[in-house]
């Protein structure tokens, strides 16, 4: 699924969910690393962030599902 596709997905789950008076979570599963070659990057994840954050998602999990991140990972999405 392209950046652009999973963009969409989350307008129409935030329309439905809010039109089922529910509220919506989403979650990024390698948002610490990615071993499938595919485009990834702290920049790329922050980016996703603000988005969601303009679009006001307001409830965010940052998942490893495979087990890639270091100590400091966390640490480039934290508030300066």
């Amino acid at each position: 699924m392209t950046r652009a596709e999973s963009r969409a997905l989350v307008e129409t789950l935030k329309r439905e969910t809010k039109n089922a008076n529910k509220d919506l979570v989403i979650y990024i599963s390698m948002a610490f690393g990615n071993p499938y070659e595919e485009p990834w990057g702290p920049e790329i994840v922050q980016d996703t962030l603000d988005w969601l954050k303009d679009i006001r998602i307001t409830t965010v999990s940052l998942a490893d599902t495979v087990a890639l991140p270091r100590p400091t990972s966390s640490t480039a999405f934290t508030p300066k």
